[in-house]
């Protein structure tokens, strides 16, 4: 084959891609043209550098450049972002010279660094001077205990840092005089009693979302923590729960999906703020009784996301919380359940009710809620449609599909907000809730 045919069958090539992305089925050729990157646009190319000409472009009008797109980036462009007081978006840069680094420790903005995985020890020296919101190193997968001590002298108020999978005494010393708000160990499995008795003496928000277990020594030096601290245990024994109730400040524990009776009356001891999101059931055992009280002693919301199983006797007790509440999987309410959730002017959100009795149905319709969102309901029955006539607050049944037209004319009815797609009903039914 010569030269010129190769030339053309590569023109032809081109232009085939060219055309296949430009047009797709249902838009016209002009429309995608508008959306399509041009050479001048520097996000055209994802693997392109950050530029100075980029980062004034940005200094300008942020919102034209999408920094987050860019994996490299030039000492000179370091330099004009680092003039800038918006959030930095360098999520997709995978190195980080000491030079860049130094230009983003003079900097006041918040700092993404997500795409690092590592980190040298000059290059945490040169960071930990930024004095902005936040610092994200999460994605960090190798971090030496010198660096992570260098980062630790961080100047801003949040840190995020991966990397660290283990403490050793002296990292926790370095951490215990962290001088910021909050400090997120992304990958910390472990902990020693000696390091955590060195890190307790820290004064911030703590956050450990891979700590899945504990002694009853690390627990003791955890609960003296002054602020509040967020831990990923899945499962707890009836000791280390009692040692963390000592703790005075918040505690979350949002990957705790199982309780046994004593774990959730020690538990229920706690003397600060208790989150508990992800229990999987609350079933009607004295301890269990005695952590829903607990739960309900602050006027705050409740948000269950995994639960599935709940008792009558723990819902009569949630239902007296002056907040909301959210099930995301509870798939039923018996007329108990709901005249307890009825009971105070909230939001009820019911996201795994997949079907509602009749009677459930009227208990949540005299209720006082000013808000019932079931997102999981295909059908409504007669009944239960004229049951929330006088409801008057916000009903929210979009996912229904199944109604009669005797249920769609009492829903047309309701003073309150129905929320529905008339687009999953039929015909009939559209044109009753229509109205003329």
């Amino acid at each position: 084959m010569t030269s010129e045919k190769k030339n053309v069958g590569w023109f032809l090539l081109l232009f085939i891609l060219v055309f296949m992305q430009g047009i797709s089925i249902g838009q016209e050729p002009k429309n995608q043209e508008k959306n399509m990157p041009t050479l001048a646009d520097p996000n055209a190319d994802t693997n392109s550098i950050l530029t100075k000409e980029i980062a004034e472009r940005f200094i300008e009008h942020s919102s034209s450049v999408e920094l987050g797109r860019f994996k490299s980036i030039t000492t000179e462009a370091a330099m004009v972002l680092a003039e800038s007081e918006d959030y930095l978006d360098l999520g997709s840069l995978t190195d980080l010279p000491v030079d860049i680094a130094k230009q983003l420790g003079r900097s006041t903005a918040g700092i993404t660094l997500t795409g690092l995985q590592e980190l040298s020890l000059d290059a945490a020296l040169a960071l930990s001077e930024n004095r902005g919101g936040f610092l994200d190193l999460k994605g960090l997968t190798k971090l030496s205990d010198k660096a992570a001590i260098a980062i630790t002298k961080y100047k801003g108020l949040y840190l995020y840092l991966g990397g660290v999978t283990s403490m050793s005494d002296e990292l926790a010393e370095a951490l215990a005089m962290y001088q910021g708000t909050m400090i997120e160990l992304s990958n910390l499995v472990d902990l020693s009693e000696s390091a955590a008795e060195k890190f307790c003496k820290i004064h911030a928000f703590v956050v450990l979302p891979s700590l899945k277990s504990i002694t009853v020594p690390v627990a003791e030096s955890l609960s003296k923590l002054t602020d509040r601290v967020d831990l990923g245990l899945e499962s707890m024994s009836e000791d280390v729960a009692a040692a963390l109730a000592k703790n005075e400040s918040f505690l979350n524990l949002s990957e705790l999906g199982e309780l046994s009776d004593g774990a959730a009356a020690a538990l229920s001891k706690h003397r600060g703020d208790l989150s508990l999101t992800s229990l999987k059931s609350f079933p009607n055992t004295p301890g269990h009784l005695d952590l829903a009280r607990k739960l309900i002693e602050e006027p705050s919301d409740l948000d269950f996301i995994r639960m599935t199983e709940l008792s009558d006797e723990v819902a009569e007790v949630l239902g007296d919380l002056d907040g909301d509440l959210h099930f995301r999987k509870l798939p039923s309410l018996s007329p108990r359940v709901a005249k307890a959730f009825a009971r105070k002017r909230r939001e009820l959100l019911l996201f795994g009710v997949t079907s509602l009795s009749d009677d459930a149905a009227e208990e949540l319709a005299i209720g006082k809620n000013k808000n019932i969102v079931l997102l999981a309901m295909t059908e409504l029955s007669d009944r239960a449609a004229e049951a929330f006539v006088d409801f008057k607050g916000d009903l929210d049944l979009r996912e229904v599909t199944t109604m009669s037209e005797r249920a769609a004319d009492a829903l047309a009815r309701r003073t309150g907000k129905t929320h529905l797609n008339l687009n999953n009903l039929p015909e009939s039914v559209r044109e009753i809730l229509s109205g003329p």
